[in-house]
């Protein structure tokens, strides 16, 4: 699990625990993500777009 960017100390956070990607819902310099584990994925609650989630890519 490649974990994120936290959006203030620049570390990264939970890797090897968590995962999370961006959903494609954006609402000014917020946006949507989805989280998972090895047990669940979760859709989440707008959070600031400066965390360093990985995009993934659904469609060409």
């Amino acid at each position: 699990m490649e974990g994120y960017l936290h959006h203030q100390s620049g570390q990264l956070t939970y890797v090897g625990y968590n995962g999370y990607c961006w959903l494609s819902a954006i609402e000014t310099i917020y946006a949507r993500y989805l989280s998972f584990t090895l047990s669940s994925i979760n859709p989440s609650y707008p959070t600031n777009r400066a965390r360093g989630f990985s995009i993934r890519c659904i469609q060409e």
